[in-house]
């Protein structure tokens, strides 16, 4: 269990070998049930963020490749930011003024892109 880099969501994140399941919940309603973003599926991992008004998403949905989607709060409507080629798992941070996209696999940064406002 975590908290969002925005500090909105609390996250509880469930993963395996190859699958991943994660709920959230506002954080200024702790009462409130955890809603869950998207069923666990075999060979689907997918690890999200909040930033503003959207959430970003890291998902294999497609494949074995993953890429970067973000979604506004309150849909599940993506638009894909970043699709990534050979088994790249895209790690995605932010704060007010900075967002950072750095590639990483086996846990080892590649490359990495950052904007500022």
């Amino acid at each position: 269990m975590s908290d969002t880099l925005s500090g909105k969501y609390i996250v509880l994140t469930s993963a395996s070998y190859d699958a991943a399941e994660v709920h959230v919940l506002p954080a200024d309603t702790p009462e409130a049930a955890f809603r869950l973003v998207q069923k666990r599926r075999k060979g689907h991992e997918y690890y999200l963020d909040h930033h503003d008004s959207h959430f970003y998403i890291t998902t294999n949905d497609r494949g074995r490749n993953f890429r970067l989607v973000t979604a506004p709060e309150g849909t599940h409507m993506a638009t894909c930011l970043v699709r990534v080629a050979r088994r790249l798992c895209p790690r995605f941070t932010a704060s007010s003024w900075y967002m950072r996209l750095a590639m990483a696999r086996f846990g080892s940064t590649l490359t990495s892109a950052s904007f500022t406002r």
